[in-house]
């Protein structure tokens, strides 16, 4: 059986999370799928003298009333111990199932009785990771990617996720040991590749880095250059950091790595295209040559609400309200004044895609304009929203969706809306 297991300057801050969407998307890929690498993990189940009524349940699917009858028969005197495998069976099928419909911590549950049974089995112990994980529950995450590895050490996605754990803990040692061995057991894997290059590339300019740390962040720089830039720094994130966990209810779960790059190391160690005023990626990096304190505010805001959120619900907040989140509480009152006039007039003129679609097209096409519309767009939403509920309100949607459930079935429960009228109602008004 396959483990199931399971994310320029005029426009500087419409288009910084671009970076954090293909990250989210190559990372979180092993865990929601399968993503064709790994190795086919076949699951014997040995003989025994099964009941017809259980073997014709376990061949209709029916897990839990199958699930019931087995436990009796091996709780009772005498059973045969194999019984345990059908067991472990029907508790692995139930948390697949958990997890696809994101009932994640029910998933979680269904994992740890099958460990009750079978406390051997790696793919058990890599499921409940990705549900640990899913949830940003970190912590618990690296706990059960760890003990993957201890039974089964070539096992390529916990040790690629362990690599992510480290990284956002600023372990880099961590990270570099894990991602170094995922690519021993998959050398062709693009996206660890890319992860170890830019890891390699900080390496080369990190010698001479200085790093200042405080209760939440931790922040790096050239210390022979722009000295400044410590306390300001630590100080634009403090209050960001305060206004934003008044604002949603939102703060980190670990110290936060803000690496302050040169642009030649910034572009060089990110990838980012020559436009990008900084990058959430598991740490936040920002180029600093020529920073103005107002829009290095901006930025730090900008890419602050992006790790905040991530901390929160993982990869699972839809790139809409991210984005439109970021915007709107990065406090760039001129800027967003003109994405929101730029929103009102793209969606008088044009069809409006739906926001559970976005970014879609409007980023793959790399058009600078269209670009600047799905940005604008996120934004007008969140605006919307802000206006209707009040930005406070926000926070009970971040406690209900950490749980695993959506943003509309959220809505839903909390307005009475459901997510197609708040759509349809944010294109007429706006």
């Amino acid at each position: 059986m396959n483990q199931k297991g399971v994310l320029k300057m005029k426009y500087l801050t419409i288009i910084i999370f671009i970076i954090l969407s293909p990250w989210v998307g190559g990372f979180t890929a092993g865990l929601t799928a399968d993503d064709g690498q790994e190795k086919e993990e076949k699951y014997y189940l040995p003989r025994v003298d099964l009941d017809p009524e259980v073997y014709q349940m376990l061949k209709n699917s029916q897990w839990e009333q199958a699930l019931e009858k087995l436990t009796e028969a091996y709780e009772a005197p005498g059973s045969d111990s194999n019984l345990k495998y059908y067991i472990v069976y029907c508790l692995e099928y139930l948390a697949n199932i958990a997890y696809t419909e994101k009932r994640y911590s029910d998933a979680i549950e269904r994992y740890g009785d099958a460990l009750e049974y079978m406390d051997d089995q790696p793919r058990l112990y890599f499921g409940q990771g990705a549900c640990y994980f899913t949830l940003a529950q970190y912590q618990e995450a690296e706990e059960a990617f760890s003990r993957t590895i201890q039974l089964q050490p070539d096992h390529f996605l916990a040790h690629r996720m362990l690599g992510e754990i480290y990284y956002m803990s600023n372990n880099m040692d961590g990270a570099r040991e894990h991602w170094e061995t995922a690519l021993k057991i998959k050398p062709d894997d693009e996206y660890t590749k890319k992860r170890m290059a830019g890891l390699k590339k900080f390496d080369k300019v990190a010698g001479k880095y200085e790093t200042e740390n405080g209760m939440m962040f931790s922040v790096s720089f050239d210390g022979t250059e722009k000295p400044e830039l410590r306390e300001l720094v630590l100080g634009m994130l403090e209050k960001i950091s305060t206004d934003v966990g008044q604002q949603l209810g939102l703060y980190p779960k670990r110290q936060i790595p803000v690496i302050l790059l040169t642009n030649r190391a910034f572009f060089d160690i990110t990838g980012s295209p020559e436009w990008a005023g900084g990058v959430y990626e598991g740490h936040i990096k920002v180029p600093v040559d020529k920073y103005d304190a107002k829009l290095l505010r901006i930025v730090l805001a900008h890419e602050y609400v992006h790790a905040v959120i991530f901390d929160r619900l993982s990869f699972r907040c839809p790139w809409w309200l991210n984005e439109g989140l970021a915007q709107y509480l990065s406090r760039d009152l001129s800027g967003n004044k003109k994405k929101l006039d730029i929103a009102a007039k793209f969606m008088k003129e044009g069809e409006t895609p739906p926001l559970e679609n976005l970014p879609g097209n409007l980023l793959k096409s790399g058009d600078s304009n269209s670009v600047l519309v799905a940005y604008s767009l996120a934004l007008s939403a969140v605006q919307y929203f802000v206006d209707q509920f009040g930005i406070t309100d926000m926070q009970f949607y971040f406690d209900l969706m950490a749980g695993g459930k959506d943003f509309g079935s959220v809505m839903n429960e909390i307005t009475g809306y459901s997510f197609d009228e708040f759509q349809a109602n944010w294109k007429v008004i706006r």
